[in-house]
């Protein structure tokens, strides 16, 4: 935000990670354009955006879930809007090295940037690009943008 001060960001989060994330963020350039709106992200409708980032959340639920999720995103989404799902792959897709134990925790939900393919459809999205990131572990990142 510092670097970019035409945009503005809404993060919404359980409330623990809001009430860290804005205390994080408390007077530093741009804090004034990020907004922290607590509460489950299933249920809260979402501001209209050009851009909803799903960063680590849609491997917790099962695919149903996170189907009404991306769809609940897409609703959200402007005409020119893009989704973009940044998630962790399946352990399977791990270079050979030791995997944190934090991230095992949930490494069974962990899933192939394809299983979300059918959801994005269904919401009306096309994959425009994917791309991989390793960090501490490889992560798939998804936009869609919608059809047409």
């Amino acid at each position: 935000l510092a670097l970019h001060p035409e945009l503005t960001v809404t993060v919404v989060d359980l409330p623990a990670v809001c009430h860290l994330g804005a205390q994080n963020v408390a007077g530093r350039a741009g804090a004034d354009r990020l907004r922290f709106v607590p509460g489950d992200a299933r249920r809260l409708a979402l501001p209209k955006a050009d851009i909803v980032l799903f960063k680590s959340v849609l491997h917790d639920w099962e695919l149903p879930a996170a189907a009404a999720m991306i769809e609940q995103a897409a609703g959200a989404l402007g005409p020119q809007g893009r989704l973009v799902i940044c998630e962790r792959g399946a352990l399977a897709d791990e270079p050979a090295r030791a995997v944190g134990a934090e991230n095992l925790v949930f490494a069974h939900h962990y899933r192939a940037p394809v299983a979300y393919d059918p959801a994005l459809a269904a919401a009306g999205l096309v994959v425009q690009s994917r791309s991989e990131a390793l960090l501490d572990m490889r992560f798939h990142v998804t936009a869609a943008v919608r059809r047409g």
